[in-house]
């Protein structure tokens, strides 16, 4: 009963207050939809007298995401940290903005130790890759081309290759025996083995044959003694009439003895004819 009477008690004062503003009686208003009006009202404003106005509101949520984040850091407690200057000034912020400071401190549950070091292992040299590493060095080349199936050989020599390893990478480059500053390098390839796919990986390029990069993959990890590689297809170019033929092309490398090894190069014309030749040999042998 005391509560209805402190109600009616609001509702007459709002009620004589709106009606002088609006210049109607307070006779006017005594419907009962308008007393619940009015009793939802001052309920709304009695709570936002008690909790504060929404930026108050939100500045406190934030206040109190930030102590939280110093109390897990160990860089004080919550009372420590409202009292500090850098806190006690800053404007308010928004729950959003505590949220993204909290995720930026927090470590991602995965990429775990063991995953990390089993990574730096397979990084490093396995048999394969400490194969390759023995094969660096300086070795004296001779290259043999075939340009066509049946055509004669051509043999040209004078060339060295260097080699040298970047990680689990073998980096040939091929050169003038004199060119020792490498400014007229004929050619170049990287040979890696992928311990993670169990597969050998490769690329070369020739300064002197228009055709671009030429990667290639092997299908396994070979014998240790043989390594073959099938190139992606290039688009084919000679004198002989081919230019911009579809060219298939496998490569062969075979590590003879520790001190002599070589590479066979066949070639597949896209013509029709699916006749393959060994169209480029390179022939390797240690300097002494």
């Amino acid at each position: 009963m005391r509560h209805l009477l402190l109600v009616l008690s609001r509702y007459e004062r709002k009620t004589r207050s709106r009606c002088e503003i609006a210049g109607t009686q307070p006779s006017d208003a005594h419907q009962p939809a308008d007393i619940l009006l009015l009793h939802n009202t001052d309920q709304c404003a009695r709570r936002r007298g008690e909790q504060g106005h929404l930026p108050e509101r939100a500045h406190g949520r934030a206040q109190r995401t930030d102590d939280g984040i110093t109390a897990r850091d160990g860089a004080g407690s919550a009372a420590g940290s409202r009292a500090s200057p850098s806190t006690s000034s800053a404007p308010a912020t928004s729950t959003a903005f505590a949220w993204e400071r909290t995720r930026a401190t927090t470590p991602y549950p995965f990429a775990s130790s063991a995953e990390a070091t089993n990574g730096v292992e397979l990084n490093e040299l396995g048999s394969e890759g400490k194969s390759l590493a023995r094969r660096v060095g300086l070795w004296d080349l001779t290259e043999t081309r075939w340009a066509k199936p049946g055509a004669e050989p051509e043999t040209s020599r004078g060339l060295v290759a260097e080699r040298l390893m970047m990680g689990s990478l073998l980096q040939e480059i091929i050169r003038p025996a004199d060119d020792i500053s490498r400014r007229g390098v004929k050619r170049t390839d990287l040979l890696t083995f992928d311990r993670v796919e169990a597969r050998w990986q490769y690329v070369s390029f020739d300064t002197r044959d228009p055709v671009g990069l030429m990667p290639a993959w092997s299908r396994n990890a070979g014998d240790g003694k043989t390594i073959d590689l099938d190139f992606y297809p290039i688009a084919a170019w000679s004198d002989g009439g081919s230019a911009g033929t579809l060219m298939r092309m496998r490569q062969v490398t075979r590590f003879d003895e520790p001190d002599s090894d070589s590479k066979d190069q066949y070639f597949t014309l896209a013509d029709g004819k699916g006749i393959e030749w060994l169209g480029h040999r390179y022939s390797y042998s240690r300097r002494g």
